[in-house]
């Protein structure tokens, strides 16, 4: 069984660093955050996603 990590909140400073981490060791991961254009910048080859905490199915898809 493959796992993947699901970092939300990877814009932020924590975030970045846990990212670049992951990344670094080869961890299958997926980030995600509330901001397009910040997503962009995270030091992460992970599929990305813009969550929106009030609507449910955005978060469903994200932690799918």
């Amino acid at each position: 069984m493959t796992r993947t990590v699901a970092l939300l909140g990877a814009t932020g400073y924590t975030g970045r660093l846990t990212a670049a981490e992951l990344e670094r060791r080869g961890i299958a991961h997926r980030v995600g955050g509330r901001s397009t254009s910040r997503l962009a910048d995270v030091p992460s080859t992970g599929e990305r996603h813009v969550i929106d905490l009030a609507s449910p199915p955005s978060l469903d898809a994200f932690l799918d």
